[in-house]
């Protein structure tokens, strides 16, 4: 019997926000009430998007920061993605500033920030997302640069624990993805506009693999990308891989493990090169190993 081979098309996605729009809803309902809730604790209201690595935190966060209503609804947008180590909250107060384009005219390095960033929010509308936020240092000092921001500002944090020194006024716990959604998203990844066409035996057999995200988008995606033109006979191989069990995995070590090995060698040898690198190391120094540098 011929067994069909998955289909090759544009990775472009257009359905960025799959099972996620009820969230989306309630967050973009929370930021656009903010300027009438008398219930918020001085002018700038927290939120929290709340859930493990993987589960769509930061994507729930980037359509809500780019939707039309929100975007025409504050005159300051900022997005700061946070490192795997905690900021000092003048350090922040820098980034703030230069995403503003705002300058003292002297040496930026020698002055207190938090003076011209306060000066800077003075009666403007502000929506700051902090992605990843752990934890901030001193975070009471750069609180009060935000008592100038216009009543209906907000911060939106996206974090694994509510345990921060952040005070939110609401926080959403992320669920994981049924498996309506998550096969619609493998679909986009996997098959794209021809998804449609997938023959009975592939979807067959992309459905039993796909139990093994255990309804982690994060992982639904990784595993759209590890079949991706793959036939019949190389799912089947995945699916009886040693590198997992036959339990939910979704982002585990053998899983991961599992994508890497499917890596062209070039980007092998880049991700192992990246693994030597810690969180502060001159990242900018590797660029000379990506694929078509020499």
């Amino acid at each position: 019997m011929a067994v069909p081979k998955l289909p090759a098309y544009n990775l472009e996605l257009t359905d960025r926000v799959l099972g996620r729009q009820k969230e989306k809803d309630q967050v973009v309902k929370f930021l656009l009430d903010l300027s009438d809730n008398t219930n918020t604790n001085g002018n700038m209201s927290i939120l929290g998007i709340v859930g493990p690595g993987g589960i769509g935190k930061t994507t729930l966060a980037h359509v809500v920061y780019e939707d039309h209503k929100v975007r025409t609804s504050f005159q300051l947008r900022i997005w700061i993605t946070f490192p795997s180590y905690q900021l000092e909250a003048r350090t922040l107060a820098k980034i703030m500033l230069r995403i503003l384009q705002v300058s003292s005219g002297q040496d930026d390095e020698l002055l207190d920030p938090m003076p011209h960033l306060q000066e800077s929010l003075n009666g403007k509308n502000l929506l700051l997302v902090l992605d990843g936020c752990w934890s901030i240092h001193e975070w009471e000092k750069l609180q009060t640069c935000f008592e100038s921001a216009a009543r209906g500002s907000a911060i939106i944090l996206t974090t694994r624990t509510t345990k921060t020194a952040l005070q939110m006024l609401a926080d959403l716990h992320l669920s994981f993805l049924s498996m309506e959604y998550c096969w619609s998203l493998f679909s986009n990844h996997c098959f794209g506009n021809q998804r449609h066409s997938c023959s009975p035996e592939l979807e067959v057999m992309g459905k039993r693999i796909l139990r093994k995200s255990g309804g982690m988008p994060l992982a639904v995606k990784m595993l759209g990308g590890l079949l991706y033109e793959k036939d019949y006979e190389v799912c089947e191989q995945i699916w009886r891989s040693q590198q997992w069990d036959k339990t939910n995995i979704g982002l585990s070590i053998p899983f991961v493990r599992l994508c890497y090995l499917d890596l062209p060698i070039q980007l092998k040898r880049c991700i192992t090169y990246l693994a030597i690198w810690t969180a502060k190391g001159l990242i900018q120094q590797v660029t000379w190993i990506l694929p078509g540098k020499s």
